[in-house]
């Protein structure tokens, strides 16, 4: 059976995961991929090569295609309801999950929560949403929410669906926040992308934080541990601290209330803590990187934040990192500077991209603002500045525009006017009802609407 292209931008989906599934740091654990269609994306990941991988999809017709793309028994396709939770086969006996992708193009909530809730989970998680409520926002003024509640306005209540349709991704992200807690899990890592402004994608690496277990450290009694107090990335940071400026781990956990058997027990889960721990723990003999915080997976991270956007200090802050570190790397390898800078200007791309979005959808200054920069030999915003007077006088200034000006023109016709200009260049553009000039007076609107058929 031949299988067809089914994502749209496959290289971006592609992308995305590869970069939370490298932070993951293990290859241990089981991935769930509901809503797995022909299984394509699960063939070109690389990063599933080693996993075993439980796929669904409800269309039978798919999943057989999607099993049959893969020669190994590490994969199995079922057709199921990809809404609702589905176990392993029993085979697989109770490896815990440690990916779920949940690339369900509309609303991928209620099988994360159903997952959530009743698959065994490993200690450190990497999870993936594609999530098209903005687009139903958009186009119905009716959505989702992620906890399930279900959302309509009309169309004049603009400030309820403006707000939920602009605050979405950071809506959703701050639910899973809230929600993850409820098995003991923090975010701690994500990363996110927008295609065509409605349709988001994003993934998340989520940490088990367990309770320090009750009792002394190592069989020693002490009193000094609470059992109330968390391994949160904070007190995990202060630990390190320690065993890098020589303190032994128990010791390090100890002066922070923690207990080092817990703190193992992390590490032993967390390939990622593991690793620092061991550097940190080369510092302190005297033998290890001093740089040692900021190592390669955390300047993945950096990286990754200034790629999409956010100020330096702000990437370390999502890397886990203070910026501290960061200048003192960056002093000890200057071309790091240069990275750093390449990172930052990738993220003109996004900002580029919302521009012409905003263009296309008839955001009239957007339009002049995309025109009189990408095609400017066509399209100018023309003032000219001119003095005249006596050399010894005053100096009058007058502006004036290199062509005359034209009679004024109502807003709808100025809209109507540029919108025929980017038909004529053959950019897809609304009507003005869309836009919503239809409660204009007839006869202006008949002046303002351009021909039909003139593009």
């Amino acid at each position: 059976m031949t299988a067809k292209q089914q994502h749209v931008e496959a290289h971006r989906k592609i992308g995305i995961r590869r970069r939370l599934l490298d932070k993951l740091g293990t290859t241990d654990g089981l991935a769930y991929i509901p809503y797995c269609g022909d299984g394509d994306l699960t063939h070109d990941l690389d990063r599933y090569d080693n996993r075993r991988c439980l796929l669904i999809d409800n269309d039978p017709d798919r999943t057989t295609t999607a099993q049959q793309r893969f020669d190994t028994d590490t994969v199995h396709a079922i057709t199921a309801d990809a809404n609702h939770y589905q176990p392993p086969p029993q085979a697989w006996g109770d490896t815990p999950f440690a990916v779920a992708d949940f690339d369900a193009y509309a609303y991928p909530y209620q099988a994360f929560r159903e997952w959530f809730a009743n698959a065994p989970l490993a200690p450190r998680l990497a999870v993936f949403f594609t999530d098209g409520q903005r687009q139903a926002i958009r186009r119905g003024f009716a959505w989702i929410e992620p906890d399930g509640t279900h959302r309509k306005c009309t169309a004049d209540q603009v400030t309820i669906w403006r707000t939920a349709y602009t605050t979405w991704p950071k809506l959703v992200q701050r639910w899973l926040t809230d929600h993850a807690q409820t098995r003991g899990y923090t975010i701690t890592d994500t990363t996110s992308y927008l295609r065509s402004g409605v349709l988001v994608y994003w993934g998340a690496i989520l940490q088990h934080t367990p309770t320090v277990a009750a009792g002394a450290d190592e069989g020693s009694p002490s009193s000094r541990i609470d059992t109330r107090v968390k391994l949160t990335v904070p007190v995990l940071d202060a630990v390190l601290e320690h065993v890098a400026g020589g303190t032994a781990l128990d010791a390090a956990a100890k002066r922070e209330g923690v207990s080092g058997r817990a703190f193992r027990k992390a590490a032993a889960g967390d390939a990622r803590l593991k690793h620092r721990l061991d550097a940190a723990r080369a510092v302190g003999k005297g033998k290890g990187d001093p740089h040692w915080k900021f190592d390669e997976p955390t300047r993945v991270a950096y990286l990754g934040a200034l790629q999409e956007g956010k100020p330096r200090t702000h990437a370390a802050r999502d890397a886990g990192i203070s910026y501290d570190a960061v200048r003192e790397y960056r002093a000890a390898h200057p071309e790091f500077g240069f990275v750093e800078r390449q990172a930052q200007r990738e993220s003109n791309d996004h900002v580029e991209f919302a521009l012409f979005e905003a263009a296309t959808s008839g955001n009239v200054r957007a339009i002049e603002l995309w025109l009189t920069n990408r095609s400017t030999d066509r399209w100018h915003d023309r003032r000219r500045v001119t003095l005249a007077g006596d050399a010894a006088a005053p100096v009058e200034v007058s502006l004036t525009t290199e062509e005359p000006l034209p009679d004024p023109l109502s807003p709808a016709q100025h809209v109507a006017g540029t919108l025929v200009a980017l038909r004529d260049a053959g950019v897809l553009v609304p009507t003005l009802a869309a836009l919503g000039l239809i409660d204009l007076e007839p006869a202006e609107l008949a002046e303002a609407e351009p021909e039909a058929g003139s593009g």
